[in-house]
């Protein structure tokens, strides 16, 4: 809805929506799907190491360079959010 592509806050596409849930739902639950969520595992496991490197190495140049932000409240510890 935020992009407003198919279906908005003001104009909700009920339609789409009902089957952008059934397609996530089948993806992400169902035993067909089982395939794709264990390759993206895979990957995420492979560039894991690579990223909290490069998270350490930001932490670094964000304590010790002049002229960066202040940290944000919070912001100090891992966040596995999107």
């Amino acid at each position: 809805r935020e992009a407003k592509l198919q279906s908005s806050w003001s104009a909700p596409n009920e339609a789409y929506e009902k089957g952008v849930e059934t397609f996530l739902s089948r993806l992400l639950l169902s035993p067909e799907g089982q395939p794709l969520r264990t390759a993206l595992a895979q990957a995420a496991e492979t560039i894991a190491p690579a990223g909290a490197l490069n998270g350490l190495a930001q932490t670094l140049l964000r304590l010790t360079v002049p002229g960066v932000p202040d940290l944000y409240q919070g912001d100090e510890f891992w966040d596995f959010s999107l």
